[in-house]
Order: C-alpha cells, then sequence, then structure tokens
C-alpha cells in the first residue's frame, strides 16, 4: 500500500479544495471523479490517467475541483484550471473551467453530488506523517467524514502518528533505513559475506503501524522465487541474522487515515573489503 521507501520519486498533486465549517483546505480524494466513472461506465474518458489539455505534472487531471460540505451533504461549486482554486475562491470567474463542469453536473442534477460514496480527509498541513509519492497523504490528526449516497453518515478524529519519547522517532520515515543499518552493521559481516548477504541486494524490512519490525525478505524476489537463486539454507541465515539483529527496535506507532497498515523500508547492502556500506536511496 504505501510505496513511500521504493526509490519512486513521482510527482506531488495539487490538492482539490472543501469549504467546511467555515473553513477552506485543501483534500486529497478523487470524489467527482470516481462518481463520473461510476455512472458512465466508459472507464472514464473525462477522467482516466492520460494527460488532458492544460495538465502539468503536478496537475494531470488538467483542473482541481472545489467542493462544500453544507447541511450535511456534498456539493460540487465548481472545476477550475490547473493551480488556479485560490484565484476562483477570491471571484475570478475567468478559471472557471464551464464546459467540463456541465459535463460533470449532468450526472447530479445539480451541485448537491447524491451518488457520492467516499471518505473525505481533513487533516493539519503542518503535521505532515506519510505521502503516496503521487497524491494522498496522512497527517498526525485528521478528520474523517464518511459519505454515503450524498449525505455526510459519520465524522470521526483520528491520531495517525503516536509519539513517545522512550521509542525511535518515525516521522516521515527518511532516515529510517540508516537506524536499521546502525543495528545491522554490528552483526558478523565476515561470516555473512560467505552466505552472500550484502552483495548489493536490496532486503524489504517490514514495519507494522505498532512499531515493530515483522518481517524481512528481498525486493526482487517473491518467496517462492528465491530456491533458483539461492539455497533454502543460505537466505534463511541472512534473514534469520538481519531479523535477530532488529526485533528488540520499537519506532513510533504510525497509521493510515486511522488504519493499520505496514511500513516497507527498502535496505540495500554492500559488503567489500571488510567494511559493509549502505547503499538505500
Amino acid at each position: 500500500m504505501n510505496t513511500l521507501y521504493g526509490g519512486t520519486h513521482n510527482s506531488p498533486q495539487d490538492p482539490d479544495v472543501l469549504i467546511y465549517n467555515g473553513d477552506t483546505v485543501s483534500i486529497y480524494n478523487l470524489v467527482i471523479d470516481d462518481v463520473v466513472q461510476e455512472l458512465r461506465h466508459d472507464q472514464g474518458k473525462l477522467f482516466d490517467l492520460s494527460f488532458r489539455s492544460g495538465a502539468r505534472f503536478s496537475c494531470w487531471r488538467g483542473y482541481q475541483a472545489i467542493y462544500e460540505i453544507a447541511e450535511e451533504k456534498m456539493f460540487l461549486n465548481a472545476v477550475v484550471a490547473c493551480g488556479a482554486a485560490t484565484q476562483f475562491l477570491q471571484g475570478d470567474t475567468t478559471v472557471f473551467l464551464d464546459s467540463l463542469y456541465t459535463d460533470i453536473i449532468e450526472y447530479q442534477n445539480g451541485r448537491w453530488i447524491k451518488s457520492a460514496n467516499t471518505t473525505i480527509t481533513i487533516g493539519n498541513s503542518s503535521n505532515l506523517v506519510r505521502w503516496d509519492g503521487v497524491f494522498d497523504r496522512v497527517f498526525q490528526s485528521e478528520k474523517i467524514i464518511r459519505i454515503k449516497n450524498g449525505r455526510v453518515i459519520e465524522s470521526v478524529d483520528v491520531i495517525n502518528y503516536i509519539d513517545d519519547p522512550d521509542r525511535l522517532n518515525r516521522g516521515l520515515g527518511d532516515t529510517i533505513h540508516q537506524i536499521l543499518f546502525e543495528r545491522i552493521i554490528r552483526l558478523d559481516w565476515v561470516e555473512l559475506s560467505d552466505l552472500e548477504c550484502a552483495d548489493g541486494d536490496t532486503y524489504v524490512v517490514t514495519i507494522d503501524s505498532r512499531g515493530r519490525v515483522k518481517a524481512i525478505s528481498f525486493a526482487d524476489y517473491e518467496t517462492n522465487e528465491l530456491d533458483d537463486y539461492w539455497e533454502n539454507k543460505m537466505y534463511k541465515k541472512c534473514f534469520t541474522h538481519l531479523k535477530k539483529a532488529l526485533k528488540e527496535l520499537r519506532f513510533d506507532e504510525v497509521y493510515w487515515h486511522g488504519q493499520r497498515f505496514d511500513d516497507r523500508i527498502y535496505l540495500t547492502l554492500w559488503y567489500e573489503g571488510g567494511k559493509l556500506e549502505n547503499w538505500s536511496d
């Protein structure tokens, strides 16, 4: 689910906008896109991943949507050109995409999105703890609003990052692989190098939401493929030694919009000349 540590550097996407309880906030939920695709049954020529006219790398859809929640209903106020949400909210109607907006509301019988079945996430933008590399972002504290048939059916507050002073900081995860490496380097790499445990292979270290190292595997192979490349005893010994070195680590707890998920940390190791190196991105 989370590819934060996979070495993929995608373009962050411009968010849509939601007016809620008098505030104007950024949201990272493709609300109207999903609705129109479902109603059209044509794989959404209007909303597929190809670049639309006026699109850019940070706005592949070619537009931004402006929503409002009022009277416990979900409304679509406007569809505007990429990066023009602020201008529209300040009264600039030249950024309004009239033809596209009309095409969308044709299926909605007005601004109220009666077909919307979605979950809206409102977070404090100063407390980002995770993102998926493209669009979805997870904040330390969030309000989760569940919409069914265009109406609000539930609104709950969640905490996605539990900072424990007695645990290792997990933050955005940028330095986790270095923390892991500092533990792994203490192992007997003279012995482990004979098992080819650090020949430039990339390991996946899985850390669960509660902050414990859950599993270790290779990034490039499924478990059932390993026998074609390594002897069973060799790779099992590598995994056993690495997991033993990491099993006592306790990281802060992190959740994805209030739900449990696993962090996958990619760790590339190289041993040469009596020295273990961290080649992780």
